[in-house]
């Protein structure tokens, strides 16, 4: 392929992303850089064979428990271009807790030796309620305690698109939220993620930027470097526009990779109070186990 064509593919996907100046409290997955399927269903098709990954995470404010989760997923690539995943999450914040799980497929296609456009599509079920059981000395006439205003259920349709060239990824993704009950829905107009990967003997360092657009809270970014010794020791610090830092690490050992994250939050929006987040990363690799 001609550079020229090759320069206007990354313009192309780069036009996606716009600008706005909103704060937002919503945070992203914490180790997109080690698993970029999350955030893009085009990377479905990344070449490695069965991967099943384990993520647990937990926030806290001022040292109290304010959310816990989890989340499972597992993908695959297999034939020659193809690529196909399955995903579930449960999360809880006090009386709120919530529930998904979606499935999602991709097709890449080989634009020369060394460029390929992959494109996807994620489907997921969000499900979202209260237990009033917890509830103590609430008015009942509270609308968003005993309303419908959460208790509701969500179809996520996500389409996505990962340009990879040479050491090069660009994803752009576009979810759409869909309300099946209720009547409060948190709507993503689309997100981006740029990296690029310089690989001395021995180290490879990855700079990399990520933007969301979420309708009704506006935009949210994250910029930061990427690093592997020896494919073995991975080491990540990035900087958020909440003005938080996060710092990662982890080791391959094998088939497994084991990674812990944590997100400084932002105290200065936040009434002074402390924020943070923990999370931890559990990923097996089960080699090509689908032709």
């Amino acid at each position: 392929m001609k550079k020229n064509t090759s320069f206007f593919i990354i313009i192309s996907l780069l036009s996606c992303i716009g600008s706005k100046s909103y704060a937002q409290a919503v945070q992203d997955y914490l180790f997109k850089n080690w698993d970029l399927t999350y955030i893009n269903p085009g990377a479905l098709t990344t070449d490695g064979g069965l991967k099943s990954t384990v993520q647990y995470n937990r926030n806290t404010i001022d040292g109290v428990n304010t959310e816990v989760g989890a989340q499972f997923q597992m993908h695959s690539n297999f034939g020659k271009n193809h690529g196909a995943g399955i995903s579930m999450q449960s999360q809880k914040s006090g009386v709120f807790s919530g529930t998904s799980f979606g499935a999602g497929y991709a097709y890449r296609v080989k634009l020369s030796a060394n460029q390929s456009l992959s494109l996807g599509s994620r489907v997921a079920y969000f499900k979202q309620s209260i237990n009033r059981g917890e509830v103590i000395n609430a008015n009942t006439s509270d609308p968003v305690l005993y309303g419908d205003a959460y208790q509701e259920g969500n179809l996520m349709i996500s389409a996505g698109a990962l340009y990879q060239w040479k050491g090069l990824q660009l994803a752009v993704s576009s979810p759409e939220f869909l309300p099946m009950e209720g009547n409060t829905v948190i709507s993503r107009n689309y997100n981006a993620y740029i990296g690029y990967t310089f690989k001395f003997e021995g180290i490879n360092l990855r700079p990399n930027f990520y933007y969301e657009d979420i309708k009704t809270l506006g935009d949210w970014y994250e910029m930061g470097i990427y690093g592997e010794l020896e494919k073995q020791v991975i080491l990540e610090a990035s900087y958020t526009s909440q003005e938080s830092v996060r710092l990662r690490a982890g080791v391959n050992y094998k088939k497994l990779n084991m990674g812990y994250g944590y997100d400084s939050g932002s105290s200065s929006q936040n009434a002074g109070l402390s924020k943070s987040s923990h999370q931890l990363f559990l990923q097996y690799s089960f080699g090509k186990v689908v032709d």
